[in-house]
């Protein structure tokens, strides 16, 4: 089973990722689970790359989204479940329903 978890590291959200994580053994088999947060893209894209060295933004990316993530990781891997990481930068609900449908999760 291909398992989508969208998290956007609020107290929702984990408590989602606790209740995933307690109704695994139910699942007969072992997950392919993909953690995926999707950073909303900066305003005015166009005056972000033309103000900043593009390395800096796409760090400053890659650490928020690092941050957002930290705990729902800590959890997976807490739990011992094997997960993947996703980052995405983006419109979330685009980014979210695009993977699930590319990647064929089926939750």
């Amino acid at each position: 089973m291909k398992v989508l978890f969208p998290t956007d590291g609020s107290d929702c959200s984990l408590n989602a990722l606790d209740k995933f994580i307690s109704l695994v053994p139910q699942l007969g088999g072992t997950p392919d689970v993909t953690l995926l947060y999707v950073h909303p893209q900066l305003p005015y894209p166009r005056a972000v790359t033309l103000a900043a060295d593009p390395a800096v933004v796409a760090r400053y990316y890659e650490e928020e989204s690092e941050t957002v993530l930290a705990e729902s990781k800590k959890r997976m891997e807490h739990s011992g479940i094997a997960f993947k990481v996703v980052k995405r930068v983006g419109d979330p609900a685009h980014e979210i329903t695009d993977f699930a449908k590319t990647e064929q999760r089926s939750m």
